[in-house]
């Protein structure tokens, strides 16, 4: 069975057991402000690298999040509905941005795309009105259906 456990707000369960690597989600809705996902973290005399990011949706009260490059997987619909989300930071590993990722971040104004995504997933920034102009990378080979509508 998975090992999980949450540490300052975040909960991380185990995905691999011999490498230590776990994701991380919000705990509840409650989490606030800024949130920063660390690369590493320590439970249980245990050390695991962060790896993928799981749900923070409908999480409110998030204000920006700060992504470690440990992090090469994020979930689709991650921050879908965090309505006063206004600042991302990506990590340089991933490969695309999955659907719905920000989907309904109605403040969100400032996300930057590393140059190792290739693919922009439907509804990515759906309902994104506030998001400024942003440099798309050359790496990016598609760009899905209505992914900014």
């Amino acid at each position: 069975m998975a090992n999980s456990f949450v540490v300052d707000g975040l909960s991380y369960t185990e995905i691999d057991t011999v490498a230590h690597t776990v994701y991380v989600s919000a705990a509840n809705e409650n989490i606030s402000g800024e949130v920063v996902i660390p690369e590493k973290i320590t439970y249980d005399e245990v050390e695991y690298s962060v790896t993928t990011v799981g749900s923070f949706a409908q999480c409110r009260e998030i204000t920006s999040v700060i992504i470690p490059n440990s992090v090469t997987n994020i979930y689709g619909s991650s921050f879908k509905w965090c309505s006063n989300l206004t600042f991302v930071q990506l990590p340089n590993a991933i490969k695309k941005i999955p659907s719905q990722l920000f989907n309904q971040c109605s403040n969100l104004e400032s996300v930057t795309i590393p140059d190792s995504v290739t693919l922009i997933e439907q509804e990515a920034f759906k309902g994104c009105s506030k998001l400024s102009p942003f440099y798309i990378p050359e790496s990016v080979q598609t760009i899905q259906g209505n992914a900014f509508g």
